[in-house]
């Protein structure tokens, strides 16, 4: 099997779980890891074509992650003084920083970088 057919796998059960909330779009925004490339992203949207899915964006996980920090503590925000956010993903074999600044009815990514081959598993390497 192809990775996209793996991938469109994973995106027919979520699109299955959305069915069964009574969720009946096929419209989704997919994440992916900040360093994707074009190659990676494309990927992406051949296994979204594959699952049925119309995929409306494709959007850096770390952006997404934004997203819904804003969502949930908009309430909280100004535009007089912004609230700077620092997100960090230290996955297995990956570091992503994301530095934003939150205002009442906007955000702005002020930094994002990620280094793939900077992750957990050689902070463990070292500890061992």
């Amino acid at each position: 099997m192809r990775p996209e057919q793996v991938m469109a796998f994973s995106l027919q059960k979520i699109n299955n779980s959305f069915i069964k909330d009574g969720k009946t779009s096929n419209d989704m925004v997919i994440s992916v890891p900040p360093y994707a490339n074009h190659t990676e992203r494309r990927a992406y949207l051949d296994a979204a074509k594959i699952a049925g899915i119309n995929c409306l964006r494709l959007m850096n996980d770390s952006s997404a992650t934004a997203l819904q920090y804003g969502q949930r503590n908009k309430g909280e925000f100004i535009d007089q003084a912004p609230r700077t956010v620092c997100f960090v993903d230290v996955g297995h074999s990956y570091v992503s920083l994301t530095l934003v600044n939150f205002f009442a009815k906007k955000a702005t990514i002020l930094y994002q970088n990620s280094m793939r081959n900077l992750g957990a598993r050689d902070i463990d390497y070292l500890l061992y």
